[in-house]
């Protein structure tokens, strides 16, 4: 599961709350233009059921008081990042933990360390993630069990190091386990949800003031791209099919296929 914030008007926004890597709705709240998200996804969580999951958001929600409700309160485990918001945290991770090594074939994977190799975009993307385990008086941050760093690096750009940090125990959470959650949660957000809102559905140019209306909105709209990836996980290519592709679909013979999703008990996204 992860937070993503969109639908911006007068100030306002919308925090997400999807499930990754299927991308499907669980729940949303309105962040009025007083507070920010932090407090917002605090009381998000008391709505969600989120017992034995793995909870990671945006760096800004590396916050102490986070931790412990997700933990405590929630019954899941976090999977933060350390960032300059979190300036003991970050020093602290890099000081006990080396970071990953640049191009260092020949490699053999461990529970503590994992890479992977990707073509995206036509780029060869390198991603290493070496993890240890650490106490909360180690990394001055409640509930945490284990750390790591995880070095991004792409053909013609400049390395990303980022520094990571969860509550569950290596037994649950492996170094390859890490990586691919990671992944999948920046990928869900990043290149998925926010690119459909603000690409497909003009999330940033959103003119709504009224507080009611946005989250009514949001509401529709995220539940639009629910939708959408369960109609495309039954396609033959599925990635090759954008948002345009589902609503033209959905409006083929009179929408027919639209109002059947609406009306079945019983309603499938599979090809007839």
């Amino acid at each position: 599961m992860a937070g993503a914030a969109g639908l911006r008007g007068g100030g306002q926004s919308v925090l997400t709350a999807i499930g990754v890597p299927s991308q499907y709705f669980w729940g949303s709240a309105i962040v009025e233009t007083k507070t920010n998200e932090i407090p917002v996804a605090r009381r998000l969580f008391e709505k969600l059921d989120l017992k034995g999951r793995f909870v990671s958001l945006d760096a800004l929600d590396t916050q102490t008081e986070t931790a412990r409700d997700l933990v405590l309160e929630a019954g899941a485990d976090y999977l933060l990042t350390a960032k300059d918001n979190q300036p003991t945290v970050h020093q602290n991770l890099e000081q006990l933990l080396p970071a990953p090594e640049a191009d260092f074939p020949p490699w053999q994977p461990t529970p503590t360390q994992f890479r992977t190799l990707d073509y995206e975009k036509s780029r060869l993307v390198s991603r290493s993630i070496r993890t240890q385990p650490v106490s909360p008086a180690q990394i001055c941050f409640p509930l945490v069990a284990q750390a790591a760093r995880l070095l991004r690096q792409t053909e013609g750009r400049k390395d990303e190091e980022v520094t990571l940090l969860t509550s569950a125990e290596p037994d649950q959470l492996d170094a390859q386990k890490w990586l691919q959650l990671n992944r999948a949660g920046f990928g869900g957000i990043e290149n998925g949800l926010h690119q459909r809102l603000d690409a497909s559905h003009n999330d940033d140019r959103c003119r709504i003031r009224s507080a009611p209306a946005m989250s009514v909105a949001g509401l529709f709209r995220r539940l639009s791209n629910s939708l959408f990836m369960e109609w495309r996980s039954h396609q033959p290519h599925p990635e090759y099919l954008t948002t345009t592709d589902f609503q033209a679909a959905m409006g083929e013979d009179h929408c027919r296929p639209a109002i059947r999703s609406i009306f079945n008990k019983r309603p499938s996204s599979k090809p007839p």
